[in-house]
């Protein structure tokens, strides 16, 4: 086994400072100083936020492994991973894959701002152990214990084990669940406003016939999918509208002193960011597919992400997690409303009632606002012009941002916990179970190609190369493949 002294010593670093946050955070909690702590009950916000994490854990994998599985004939492994199969077969069904993508999208806002709520201090000032004033506002009041924990144990783990572990991980109950949920968030309509700009950016693509994978929709079909994108539409106009009405009244809880404007303008900002560091993955995985024309008009970010073999791949990819996910805390810690709810209604935005001001409160307007403008239109725009996105001057600072970010190793504790999550779950490789590309062909079960139409969600499973930037060599699980 190979020892990596340098990464032995970042995740010794980042796991200290995990296991500070969680020590604050759950201290936090204990003193009713979060909304869900002091509006309900210490023991109702412990769940909600241990919940929302690992309910998000089972989110960020399932996306890899549903992906990494679309291209690979379900017959292989139908009988040795039943559920997997059966949310495979799902997914893979028409356009299945693309609306889970929608639903999913959303599932993973609104759990961050369930663990804002649950986790995060509800007032400036918050007090703790006689702790310094600066740490609390470095850890607590600024959310970066909140993504700490986030990333560190909810997200960067599922995404190193699906890499290569995508059909054990999938091999669950709580996984079809999680399918049916996706799948319900985006059929329900709520955000069918993102098809509404697919279809702008098609037509000018010129791809709006080959966008869906389905026959075409019947009088009746049509009828129903124009419906919701006019109500998705109309709710978004009207979320949007309450989340900056509550912004311009200084009804949320974001931080004292900040100027109001100036409180829009970040919001703003904050959903830009997001949307081009979402938009780059998608962006990158449809250059790679031109074949001869890529180097030619790849542009200096997907010539820094794939140049050695694309090893910065994976670099980017923990980078992009930590900024995404300090974005979104953020937006939460902006955009929440929080006002107390009174029989004369006075201080509800737009004077509503007092049941609809309290649905204001959780952030789920907040939320179907970033889902759409901070990340589903930009992924839509990404696959329709990735050339024209990755050469954005901007695009190329943020992905030299997140690579910095990866570098300083302070998500790094993920791998141990990744490591710690294969061990106690029993993962093995794919490979071992379906063997690789090759073995597959020679079975006559070659991998089928994946059309890649401009405009389509499609985003890329980067591997997460454990001999490169791992903690060890993975010697016992080739070992088990040359078994098998």
């Amino acid at each position: 086994m190979a020892f990596n002294f340098l990464l032995a010593i970042k995740i010794v670093l980042s796991l200290t400072l995990l296991i500070f946050s969680i020590v604050m955070v759950m201290a936090l909690i204990w003193h009713r100083e979060t909304k869900i702590s002091r509006e309900v009950h210490p023991a109702l916000a412990y769940v909600a936020l241990w919940f929302s994490i690992i309910w998000l854990s089972m989110v960020e994998g399932i996306q890899g492994s549903l992906v990494g599985l679309k291209t690979i004939q379900t017959d292989l492994y139908r009988q040795s991973h039943l559920l997997t199969y059966k949310s495979v077969a799902m997914t893979n069904k028409g356009d299945n894959l693309d609306r889970f993508l929608v639903g999913r999208q959303f599932l993973v806002l609104f759990l961050i701002f369930v663990i804002n709520m649950a986790g995060a201090p509800r007032d400036d000032g918050a007090k703790l152990w006689r702790l310094p004033e600066w740490i609390i506002k470095t850890f607590l009041e600024s959310g970066v214990a909140n993504m700490l924990m986030t990333t560190n144990i909810g997200q960067l783990p599922s995404q190193i084990n699906v890499s290569s572990h995508m059909l054990d991980f999938v091999n669950a109950c709580m996984s079809n669940l999680t399918v049916y949920a996706g799948l319900a968030m985006e059929y329900s309509g709520m955000f069918h406003a993102v098809y509404f700009f697919q279809q702008i950016f098609s037509c000018l693509k010129g791809t709006r016939s080959t966008l869906s994978r389905e026959p075409p929709r019947s009088l009746c079909q049509n009828l129903f999918f124009w419906a919701r994108i006019i109500m998705s539409l109309a709710l978004l106009g009207f979320s949007l509208a309450v989340t900056l009405k509550g912004l311009l009244q200084g009804k949320t809880t974001m931080w004292p002193g900040v100027r109001r404007w100036a409180s829009i303008l970040l919001f703003f900002f904050l959903m830009l960011i997001t949307g081009l560091l979402e938009g780059i993955q998608t962006a990158v995985y449809g250059v790679s597919k031109m074949g001869e024309t890529f180097n030619s008009c790849a542009g200096a970010t997907a010539n820094t992400l794939l140049k050695n073999e694309g090893r910065n791949i994976p670099k980017f990819m923990i980078g992009r997690q930590i900024l995404v996910t300090m974005c979104y805390f953020f937006i939460a810690k902006i955009t929440t409303q929080d006002v107390n709810v009174w029989d004369d209604r006075d201080d509800n935005v737009f004077g509503v009632r007092n049941w609809t001001q309290k649905l204001f409160n959780t952030g789920l307007l907040s939320a179907l606002v970033t889902t759409v403008f901070g990340s589903l239109f930009w992924q839509m725009l990404a696959s329709a012009f990735p050339v024209s996105f990755l050469t954005n001057p901007l695009v190329t600072a943020l992905t030299h941002i997140c690579l910095f970010l990866e570098a300083t190793g302070i998500c790094s504790a993920s791998w141990l916990l990744a490591w710690i999550q294969n061990k106690a779950a029993g993962f093995k490789r794919d490979e071992v179970y379906i063997g690789n590309a090759g073995d597959r062909a020679d079975r006559k079960y070659p991998d089928e190609d994946e059309e890649i139409v401009p405009g389509r969600l499609y985003p890329s499973v980067p591997t997460y190369p454990p001999t490169e930037v791992g903690i060890y060599e993975v010697g016992e699980e080739d070992d088990d493949i040359e078994s098998n």
